[in-house]
């Protein structure tokens, strides 16, 4: 099973209206210490920072998820964006999961839900 950890957890609702019950949406989390940012939610650009919990309506999902890293000192961007696509469904919980090679030359991102620990979005080629 796929351990959620937020820390300092910054959350914020992917729809407009008022706020809904939990059973009614979904919430995706980043990986604590995972470096991706969220840049790209259903084609819109939401801007660089570093939020770690998302509220989504059920259906379909598409972001686009850069790594961060600072382990040299400096801070790194990914040039290239990770595109994932995702069916949201109400009341569940979701993890966002990158992996890096060694020296951070390359990395990727899944999607898991968490009940199921089924992998349900893997990048876009």
């Amino acid at each position: 099973m796929v351990a959620v950890v937020a820390s300092g957890c910054t959350s914020v609702r992917q729809y407009e209206g008022p706020e809904r019950a939990a059973s009614e949406v979904s919430v995706l989390r980043l990986q604590r210490g995972s470096g991706a940012v969220i840049n790209e939610i259903d084609g819109r650009f939401r801007g660089i920072g570093a939020l770690d919990r998302h509220e989504f309506l059920p259906g379909r999902h598409t972001l686009a998820v850069q790594f961060m890293s600072a382990a040299t000192g400096f801070l790194r961007f990914s040039s290239v964006p990770v595109r994932l696509a995702f069916d949201a469904k109400a009341g569940r919980d979701y993890v966002l999961i990158t992996r890096t090679t060694p020296g951070q030359t390359a990395w990727t991102a899944w999607i898991v839900d968490v009940l199921t620990d089924e992998i349900v979005a893997e990048p876009e080629h």
